[in-house]
This record gives C-alpha cells, sequence and structure tokens, in this order.
C-alpha cells in the first residue's frame, strides 16, 4: 500500500515537474519580447518585485509607498533596455541598485536565468525515468544495477557487477525491499 502512494506521489510530482518546465520554457520566451512585473508592498512599505525580462527573473526587496500596498501586475512591450549585467556574477549574482522599479531607496535584485528553473524543474523527471528504467530491467529478470540477464543464474551475485540477488527471483536483493 505505502509503496503504490508512493509511487503515484512520485508520478504525480514528476508530471508538475514537467508543466512548471513547459510553463518555464514558454515563460522565458516571452520575456525575450515582453516585461511581466508582479509586485506586493506590505502595509509597513516594504516590496518585493519579480521581473521577468530577457530570460532572466529578476527578484527585487525595496522599499515602497504604504499607500501603494497590495498585489499589482504589469506587463509591457520590451523597450530593447537589456538587463545591466556588467556588476553581475554571472549566470546570476546579487547588488545593490538605487531606484529600480520606481522605489526610491535602497534596492536589492537577485538576478535568475530562466534556464536554472528548466533545469531544477527536469531533475524529477530525470528520476522517474531512472527508476522506471530500473524497474523495467527487474521485471525483464534483469540486474537492476547493471542490466545483466540474470536468467539461469543460480550463484546468489550478479556475474557482471557483483551485486547480490535473490535466486529464487533473479531480483537484486536491495531492490526488492
Amino acid at each position: 500500500m505505502m509503496r503504490r502512494f508512493g509511487r503515484w506521489l512520485l508520478n504525480g510530482l514528476t508530471v508538475l515537474s514537467l508543466v512548471l518546465c513547459l510553463a518555464t520554457v514558454c515563460l522565458w520566451v516571452r520575456s525575450h519580447w515582453r516585461v511581466d512585473e508582479l509586485v506586493h508592498v506590505n502595509a509597513d512599505g516594504s516590496a518585493l518585485a519579480c521581473d521577468s525580462q530577457h530570460g532572466t527573473l529578476v527578484i527585487t526587496s525595496a522599499r515602497a509607498a504604504p499607500k501603494d500596498r497590495g498585489w499589482q501586475y504589469s506587463s509591457g512591450k520590451d523597450e530593447g533596455n537589456p538587463i545591466d549585467t556588467s556588476q553581475l556574477v554571472y549566470p546570476f549574482g546579487w547588488r545593490a541598485f538605487a531606484g529600480r522599479l520606481g522605489f526610491a531607496v535602497d534596492d536589492n535584485d537577485l538576478y535568475l536565468p530562466d534556464w536554472l528553473f528548466c533545469v531544477l524543474f527536469l531533475v524529477m523527471p530525470a528520476l522517474w525515468l531512472r527508476l522506471w528504467r530500473r524497474d523495467r530491467r527487474l521485471d525483464d529478470g534483469r540486474c537492476g544495477k547493471c542490466g545483466y540477464d540474470l536468467t539461469g543464474n543460480v550463484s546468489g551475485v550478479c556475474p557482471e557487477c557483483g551485486k547480490p540477488i535473490s535466486i529464487e527471483t533473479g531480483i537484486s536483493q536491495a531492490d526488492s525491499v
């Protein structure tokens, strides 16, 4: 029962991860001709902004007028002013920058490339693919570690890699638990 739930959870997270990866690729492409900005201003005037532009996600922490509190979203055509990355540690970095997004005081910008999110969202599908291949090998009577055909093997170990296997089933002992 628990193994079935674990597999169901893994499959669900894998599908979610693939959808997020696809959405990230779409936003990455969009960011080269549109600039999207989402800002939240708290009652005390602290603000958190998230921009998507030129293949980069910019997260900004700043101060704003408390009268502007709440969520604000804006989207506009890219005017061709690329992000100034001369002071950044490529591919992502942190720096202080005054005047960003109309905020007046000291801002802190975190620049993260969109490809970084694509890579992070592809970790779960890669894990799923690896487990699927291992399970497929076990179903075919192969070693879960190296894929060697264990048909007729009665020694208790895989002759190719030395991994212990169950003699009755031909399944690696570490994989059967």
